[in-house]
């Protein structure tokens, strides 16, 4: 047998080369196991026994959990993923004792709501100058609550910080609501005092990052001296409107301006405006197709509830072939398999949401789809009252395909698709777009330019129908 000793010795070179950076990563390994399981120590529960309050979580797992929900992970999930991750990233290592109960992670919510208004209210405070605020009120399960919205110039372009998105008020009239909008500000001005405080108590030493937190005093209305103020054009929002304006002047002179530093400007948010036309627009043809088509209606039994309210038709529509109406009595499912059996390749135009509430927009913004599935919807309701017969409740369909008959009712979807895809777009665009548009010479004012151009368009309509 003949051996090459120096083959071998090279071999051997190699095996004991791959056997130290093998043994290397292994090494490795094992410390960042380590130093990971001490960093995971934080993990597990903080007991408090002395004073018998509850356990609670240290603060690296409520930054994990809050983290997660700021990204938007459901509570419910949160848990499952913090195990997934430890047992993706350290599977040898037994760190887990203990996961975070769902009530806890629920409560994490209220920790992200107050880190969300402190960092609101940091971004505001920063600002020399306030350009604009804009306030909106609403309701949700019969509770009326208010916005606060600041507009500022930001080197990186204009920007919106939502203030406080929920304000309450003590009563629902314009005195009450400008009081708590004002108590927004005070409140906001606390969270970066209690900000500066922890700073001040966990870095000492740390005087540069106390600058960089503005104090409450910066967190004030006075910057808004030569801003903006919009609202709605509702008799409460333009109250409203008028009592900050007097609140803001009254704030300017306190920090020492005289009148001619304040120079405040009233504006209207233009979203409002174009909802403002096109529920006049909406109530302009509900009533002209009454009156015309009186007679007809007359001969409709009333249990089918026909009339020619258009966002009707829309909600309508949605619980007898929307897919998320969740409607007892409609029959989407049904709808589904009849266009996936008979239409396969047919598009069908999503619908726009009607059941979830009410905006004005909405008798343009849901034509154009409904115009479109006409013809599918015709032949599913022919379909499906000729297989049920009179049997089951037939109320909802027989509505429909009245409506859907109706020459006036297409005429009518026929004209709103056309509003809304030559005015409702257009205006919605320019609106949400025009701090972008100032290299174009355009912005809030010029406005009204487009307002122009839409009469005198529709004026030679009027001139010339044809």
């Amino acid at each position: 047998m003949h051996v090459n000793i120096e083959v071998a010795h090279v071999e051997i070179r190699k095996l004991r080369e791959q056997l130290e950076r093998k043994q290397e990563e292994a090494d490795e390994y094992q410390a960042m196991t380590h130093l990971a399981g001490k960093e995971l120590e934080h993990f597990r529960y903080v007991k408090v026994t002395k004073t018998g309050k509850p356990k609670t979580w240290g603060p690296v797992v409520t930054q994990l959990v809050v983290e997660m929900l700021a990204n938007g992970t459901p509570p419910s999930a949160i848990s499952a993923n913090i195990l997934s991750v430890c047992k993706l990233l350290i599977p040898d290592a037994p760190i887990i004792e203990e996961l975070p109960s769902i009530r806890f992670v629920r409560s994490c919510r209220t920790v992200l709501l107050h880190l969300a208004k402190t960092l609101a209210a940091y971004e505001i405070a920063s600002q020399e100058v306030f350009q604009q605020l804009f306030t909106d009120g609403t309701t949700r399960r019969q509770t009326e609550f208010q916005n606060v919205i600041i507009g500022v110039l930001t080197p990186a372009g204009y920007r919106r910080v939502a203030l406080d998105g929920c304000i309450l008020s003590e009563e629902h009239n314009a005195e009450s609501v400008t009081t708590s909008i004002l108590v927004a500000f005070q409140r906001s001005g606390k969270l970066l005092d209690l900000w500066r405080s922890v700073t001040v108590e966990k870095y000492p030493d740390r005087q540069d990052l106390l600058d960089r937190i503005p104090p409450s005093s910066e967190l004030t209305l006075a910057k808004m001296a030569k801003g903006f103020t919009m609202t709605d054009t509702c008799n409460t929002a333009r109250r409203i409107q008028h009592l900050l304006h007097e609140e803001i002047k009254k704030i300017c002179k306190e920090k020492g301006m005289s009148d001619e530093d304040i120079e405040l400007h009233k504006s209207f948010c233009w979203q409002h405006l174009r909802n403002v036309w096109f529920g006049a627009v909406e109530l302009a043809l509900n009533n002209t197709l009454l009156n015309q088509l009186e007679e007809s209606l007359s001969g409709i039994p009333s249990i089918y509830r026909v009339n020619m309210d258009i966002v009707n038709l829309y909600r309508a529509s949605e619980k007898m072939v929307g897919g998320t109406a969740n409607y007892q009595k409609g029959d989407g499912k049904n709808f589904v398999h009849f266009k996936n059996e008979f239409h396969p390749t047919t598009f069908l135009y999503p619908l726009m949401r009607a059941c979830g509430g009410t905006r004005q927009d909405l008798c343009v913004e849901g034509a154009p789809s409904i115009l479109m599935n006409i013809p599918m919807y015709l032949q599913f309701l022919h379909w499906r009252m000729d297989a049920c017969g009179t049997s089951g409740d037939g109320i909802l369909a027989t509505n429909l395909y009245l409506n859907f008959k109706s020459s006036e009712v297409i005429a009518q979807l026929r004209v709103l698709s056309i509003l809304h895809i030559a005015i409702c777009m257009p205006v919605r665009w320019l609106a949400g777009k025009m701090e972008s548009l100032l290299d174009y010479d355009f912005g809030y004012y010029d406005m009204g330019k487009a307002l122009d151009i839409m009469e005198s368009a529709f004026m030679e309509i009027i001139d010339d129908p044809s």
